[in-house]
């Protein structure tokens, strides 16, 4: 999944996350399933030579592990064409959680941060209604993040599963 044009600076790809996410799944060395909102008809078949070799580039590009291919030579090409050509293997855009908070009990500090990061200071929520308010956001990038983000103070490392014998366990 790719979303060339997410709505913020944060996000990651998602169904629906804009109108020109594409999901593609492999079928065959010549042919992929592309999913889009972007598609006008429900199913159509095109040449897919380009689409296979885009596929091939993002799939390279998001691998965490294994790159799977027709033949070892074919891998080295690929692998070749990404050290020549970086700009056209695009770099994954990590998931994250967002945590949205009314701006009357929202922490000032948390919107600084976000501008500091090139991000929007708030974002705009739509409500079912069709009603917008302007809500407080912070991004979620690790547990200590979360910790942070939740905590009523500062955050501390919980302890290990291996590190609390069952004596410790209600001793305070």
């Amino acid at each position: 999944m790719f979303d060339p044009t997410p709505p913020h600076k944060f996000s990651a790809p998602a169904w629906l996350s804009s109108e020109n996410v594409a999901a593609a799944l492999p079928l065959s060395q010549s042919a992929c399933l592309r999913i889009s909102p972007r598609d006008r008809k429900l199913v159509t078949w095109r040449e897919t030579s380009k689409q296979v070799e885009r596929l091939n580039r993002f799939t390279y590009s998001f691998a965490d592990r294994w790159v799977y291919g027709p033949s070892a030579s074919a891998l080295e090409a690929l692998h070749d064409q990404a050290a020549r050509s970086p700009e056209l293997f695009p770099t994954p855009t990590a998931k994250r959680y967002v945590f949205i908070e009314d701006l009357d009990t929202a922490d000032p500090k948390v919107a600084d941060r976000n501008a500091a990061r090139g991000w929007d200071r708030y974002l705009v929520e739509t409500g079912p209604d069709g009603a917008r308010r302007l809500v407080s956001y912070e991004v979620i990038d690790s547990l200590d993040d979360a910790m942070e983000a939740i905590a009523p103070r500062p955050a501390q490392r919980l302890a290990r599963l291996e590190t609390v014998s069952p004596a410790q366990v209600g001793d305070s």
